[in-house]
């Protein structure tokens, strides 16, 4: 195989770009700390953010698969994946209909357990999974992935991956903090800036898959 061929457009700005997510994180936990709580109630302004993130990245997953016809069955999974993931943020559709109860501060509580089709829906997920799953051994993912990422690992979307994880583990511990903690370290913020970090973590996720399919996963 040829070995990894060097991209001086990829460095060029690539230290510009881990500056800026990397600023970004106190940034994004100090704009948090400020924000108002409601702003990260469910089926609040940021959870309606992610949907419309989410709804993108269906669309744009959709546009992969028809654009590039060889490697349709891949592009198709992921938009699999981030249905699955939109329905998990509606909480399956919950959202949509009147809230059971109220906070005395006013936050609406949902639950997927009123739905009458709400039984069915771990049966879906086994019947989507498989789909994903058929997709995926479709697409020859390992001959990708191993083709990707001896000949062209340079263009492997390492900082938005990263970002994604770095961004993803700081939600899950601020969901997970020690109460005991939470009044110096979250100040009574903890559900906006859970809810922010994790609009972050579909963000990247969404710039990886696009950086994949425009280099590092581009036929020759």
């Amino acid at each position: 195989m040829k070995p990894d061929p060097i991209y001086p457009h990829q460095s060029k700005y690539s230290g510009i770009r881990w500056m800026l997510v990397l600023g970004s994180f106190p940034l994004l936990y100090a704009v948090g700390l400020v924000l108002p709580v409601s702003l990260g109630w469910e089926n609040g302004p940021i959870e309606m953010a992610q949907n419309g993130l989410l709804v993108l990245a269906i669309l744009m997953s959709l546009g992969m698969a028809h654009t590039r016809r060889t490697q349709g069955a891949l592009w198709l999974a992921f938009a699999l994946i981030w249905f699955v993931l939109l329905g998990r943020e509606l909480s399956w559709g919950a959202v949509w209909a009147e809230p059971l109860s109220r906070t005395p501060e006013g936050e609406p509580f949902y639950s997927s357990h009123v739905l009458f089709y709400r039984p069915y829906v771990p049966a879906i997920l086994g019947v989507v999974s498989g789909t994903i799953a058929l997709l995926l051994w479709r697409s020859g993912l390992k001959n990708l992935l191993r083709d990707g990422w001896w000949c062209k690992r340079s263009q492997f979307p390492w900082l938005s991956v990263c970002a994604m994880l770095v961004y993803g583990v700081m939600s899950w511990l601020i969901e997970h903090l020690p109460l005991e903690w939470q009044p110096w370290v979250l100040r009574g913020q903890a559900q906006v800036l859970e809810e922010l970090f994790e609009t972050m973590v579909y963000g990247f996720a969404g710039s990886a898959q696009w950086h994949a399919f425009r280099h590092w996963l581009k036929p020759d």
